[in-house]
């Protein structure tokens, strides 16, 4: 086996499996509560604790028995969750736009021309270049012609 080899399955094999990592909340007879991702000691009651990335969605019954306080923030809690789902759809779409619009507008030749165009420029002054207007113009159509 190759040293590189070696050394990723030693890595790999050394690093601990988080995909089945639990957190228990353990309470003492005195009411101390901890939380550990070990078992519970002898003694103390302990249960899992689910933890979320975003915390789930009130039920409306639930959200009525919080303070006034309270219900304003979590309707801006949500309002701010679906303002960010709404920006990442956009983001999304966006991506999709431009990927299309380079694929329909690859061209060879005129990928080529423009990268010969921006070495051009980049040999005439290979200290300024990128301050260069036609440069910056060159660099725009080789992304839009070269599909990257």
């Amino acid at each position: 086996m190759t040293k590189p080899a070696a050394l990723l399955l030693t890595i790999v094999l050394s690093c601990p499996v988080l995909s089945g990592a639990q957190v228990l909340r353990c309470t003492d007879g005195v009411g101390k509560v901890h939380f550990s991702d070990k078992p519970c000691e002898q003694g103390q009651q302990g249960r899992e604790v689910k933890i979320y990335k975003d915390p789930p969605p009130m039920a409306p019954a639930a959200t009525q028995a919080l303070s006034p306080e309270a219900q304003a923030y979590e309707k801006e809690r949500q309002r701010r969750r679906e303002q960010s789902r709404e920006s990442q759809r956009r983001i999304d779409e966006s991506s999709q736009e431009v990927r299309k619009i380079r694929s329909d507008n690859q061209s060879p030749r005129k990928c080529a021309e423009a990268r010969f165009r921006m070495e051009q420029i980049q040999k005439r002054a290979p200290l300024m270049y990128k301050s260069n207007p036609d440069y910056f113009e060159f660099q725009q159509s080789a992304s839009l012609y070269c599909g990257n």
